[in-house]
């Protein structure tokens, strides 16, 4: 029986190359069989690939929440909010 919803904590964690690209296949196929998958990475070449939506934590708070459109990418909007909040916190 395969879960309508998976929570992954870092899952490619210590994985090789090879093994991550296995799981993302596999996240791949689950999410587009209409499977609803949660996880938490560091990865953020892989959040653009698999992901939809996103939502940036720092501190035990959301820092972005976002929906993927065309080809921006992630780190680009993350390093804009991140420098914005840093500013408004030095004043």
């Amino acid at each position: 029986m395969i879960p309508i919803l998976l929570i992954l904590d870092e899952p490619t964690s210590g994985l090789d190359p090879v093994n991550v690209e296995l799981l993302k296949d596999i996240v791949l196929e689950l999410k587009a069989a209409g499977k609803t998958i949660i996880f938490s990475t560091h990865q953020m070449a892989l959040a653009e690939e698999i992901c939809d939506d996103i939502c940036l934590m720092n501190r035990s708070r959301k820092v972005l929440e976002a929906a993927f459109v065309g080809e921006k990418r992630l780190w680009q909007e993350f390093s804009g909010v991140a420098r914005r909040r840093r500013k408004r916190s030095a004043r």
